[in-house]
C-alpha cells in the first residue's frame, strides 16, 4: 500500500493493475473500488480496516459498512429468518407491526426481506427529516405474490393515516396490476400523481421517486411513467413512516416482500437508468 496525498494505490499484481481510490481524508475514512479492477484482492485488503464500499457505478454499489451525507435512512433488511430487528444504518428506529418479520425464504440482495402478508409493517416516528424541502429520492426493491386478491389499492410505501388523511409521499399499486405514485405539499390530497405501467407477480421490482429542483419524476424498473412540478416542503400528518402493510388502514393489504429500502435528499435519478445491481450504499 503507498499513500500519496491522501490517496490510496493498491497495485493488484495477478493482473498488473492499479487501483486509485478517492480521496479519503479523516472525515469520510472510505475507499472506493472501481468496477474493472480485481474486487476480490482488493477487497480482501480494504475489509482488514474496516470500511469498504466497491463501487461499480454511484448507485450499485456492492457493500458498504459506513453511512454517507446523502442519506436518511436505509434498511438492507438482513437477518434471520423471523428476525423481528430491522437495522437502518442511519440509526432511525424502526419497530413492527402486527408481527412484521424477516424472512429468508425470498430476499433481493443480501440473506432476507420484509416479509409482509397479512397487515405486517414496520414504522418510524414522524420526524421533520422526512419533511424534504429539497430534493429527495425515495426507493424500494418490491415483489408482489398477488395482487388480484387486493381491495382497490394497496400501499407498501408511505406514512400511515386515514382516509382523507392523504399526506406525504405514497407508493401502491391498484387492483388493476397499475402502479401508482403519489406526492404532497398540502396534507388532504396528493398534488403529484403518477400512475404507471402493469405490475407482474413473482419477481423483484425496483420503485423510485424523486424530485430533482421541484420536478417530481415516478420510476419504475429504472424507466420514467410520470413527472410533474411539486415545490415547497413535503407534507406530513404526524403519523409514522411505514414499509409494508395495510399503510391506509383501510384493508387494502399488500401481499409480498420488500427489500433495501433507501430514503436520500439527493436526486440519485433525473433519467432512465438500470435498477442497482447490488446492495444500496449511502
Amino acid at each position: 500500500m503507498i499513500l500519496v496525498d491522501q490517496y490510496i494505490k493498491l497495485i493488484v499484481p495477478e493482473h498488473n493493475s492499479g487501483l486509485l481510490a478517492p480521496p479519503l481524508g479523516p472525515v469520510l475514512g472510505r475507499a472506493s473500488i472501481v468496477e474493472g479492477y480485481d474486487r476480490v484482492s482488493a477487497r480482501s485488503f480494504l475489509n482488514a480496516i474496516g470500511r469498504v464500499a466497491v463501487q461499480e457505478s454511484p448507485d450499485t454499489v456492492f457493500g458498504q459498512l459506513q453511512s454517507g451525507p446523502n442519506g436518511l435512512a436505509l434498511l438492507h433488511l438482513d437477518g434471520t429468518n423471523g428476525s423481528t430487528t430491522f437495522t437502518d444504518v442511519y440509526g432511525n428506529t424502526w419497530t413492527g407491526v402486527n408481527g412484521a418479520a424477516l424472512s429468508t425464504a425470498n430476499f433481493k440482495f443480501g440473506t432476507a426481506s420484509l416479509l409482509s402478508t397479512t397487515n405486517q409493517r414496520i414504522t418510524t416516528p414522524d420526524a421533520t427529516q422526512w419533511e424534504f424541502a429539497g430534493d429527495f429520492t425515495i426507493e424500494c426493491f418490491v415483489y408482489f405474490n398477488t395482487i388480484t386478491s387486493m381491495a382497490i389499492n394497496t400501499s407498501f410505501l408511505g406514512q400511515t393515516g386515514t382516509v382523507g388523511g392523504a399526506s406525504w409521499l405514497l407508493l401502491q399499486c391498484d387492483i388493476n396490476h397499475l402502479i401508482h405514485f403519489y406526492a404532497s405539499n398540502s396534507v388532504g390530497a396528493y398534488q403529484f400523481a403518477a400512475i404507471g405501467p402493469t405490475v407482474p407477480t413473482g419477481q423483484w421490482l425496483h420503485c423510485a421517486l424523486v424530485r430533482s429542483s421541484g420536478i417530481m419524476i415516478a420510476f419504475f424498473q429504472g424507466t420514467s411513467f410520470g413527472s410533474g412540478t411539486l415545490t415547497g416542503t413535503v407534507s406530513t400528518n404526524g403519523h409514522p413512516i411505514a414499509i409494508g402493510g395495510d399503510i391506509a388502514a383501510i384493508g387494502e393489504i399488500f401481499d409480498g416482500n420488500i427489500d433495501e429500502v433507501r430514503f436520500s435528499n439527493v436526486a440519485r435519478y433525473t433519467s432512465n437508468f438500470t435498477p442497482p445491481a447490488y446492495p444500496f450504499a449511502f
